[in-house]
């Protein structure tokens, strides 16, 4: 089976957004629910690092390593 993941870390460009992250409150998936209103760049990576599909959260931490959103102290 093919598994995919709507969490990414940028908009392709040309991409829409019809939400602005500052009025973004809840994101749900399957795997669970982020409440993302007041939290701070790392802290939002973090929430929806934890709500992907379990099999795209490495390469999405790697991402975000290499954006420099990613603290070390934070939690593989």
């Amino acid at each position: 089976m093919v598994y995919s993941t709507r969490i990414v870390p940028t908009i392709t460009p040309g991409g829409i957004i019809t939400d602005p992250r500052a009025t973004t409150m809840y994101v749900v998936t399957e795997y669970g629910m982020f409440n993302c209103k007041g939290m701070s760049t790392w802290q939002r990576a973090e929430g929806l690092i934890n709500i992907a599909h379990p099999d795209f959260r490495e390469d999405l931490i790697k991402q975000a390593e290499s954006m420099k959103i990613w603290k070390k102290s934070n939690k593989r």
